[in-house]
């Protein structure tokens, strides 16, 4: 199963219902406090004028270790080395998308829009596709790595979302590299 297009996380574990008073409700609601709380702002290397921004939630580990999966088949399927770094380059950019809750335009004076048609906020998809420039039907993993300038970029900002999402470094290297 390619993630390319799943830009959509698991659906969350059914939680029983937590009481709104005492305890038990002061805990819960601290804790979606503290979900909402979590985004990683982030800017795409090398853009200015307009800089691209990514705002990102943690990264589950379903969806890294589905990456790592997919790429350690792919990589086993193939020798060729070019095509091996291709298969890297594109798991690093579905974690990515993934962890994609949307991509800002920062203008000049400041003011922020999104890649949507109307300057709404949009994550990797057709609007930010349409958006750069890139033929009808370009798939997210296509806009991804479009954003990013150089490979490299791409995978340096996909270590650090892994890393902020609460992987190790080495962990992260391990998942991600398929070791």
């Amino acid at each position: 199963m390619m993630l390319d297009d799943s830009v959509t996380p698991p659906p969350a574990p059914s939680v029983p219902a937590q009481p709104s008073t005492g305890i038990l409700g002061i805990l819960a609601n601290r804790r979606q406090q503290i979900i909402d709380e979590q985004v990683l702002r982030l800017e795409v290397p090398r853009w200015d004028s307009p800089k691209l921004v990514i705002e990102f939630k943690p990264v589950p580990h379903a969806i890294l270790r589905r990456a790592a999966n997919e790429q350690e088949k792919r990589v086993k399927d193939s020798s060729d080395a070019s095509k091996q770094a291709n298969t890297e380059i594109d798991t690093n950019a579905d974690i990515l998308i993934n962890g994609c809750i949307r991509i800002i335009a920062v203008l000049d004076d400041g003011e922020e829009m999104g890649l949507g048609v109307d300057g709404e906020f949009t994550r990797f998809g057709p609007d930010a596709a349409l958006a750069c420039g890139l033929p009808q039907g370009a798939t997210a993993r296509q806009t991804c790595r479009w954003m990013f300038v150089t490979d490299a970029d791409l995978l340096r900002t996909a270590r650090t979302v892994s890393k902020w999402s609460g992987y190790r470094e080495d962990d992260a290297d391990e998942a991600i590299e398929g070791e």
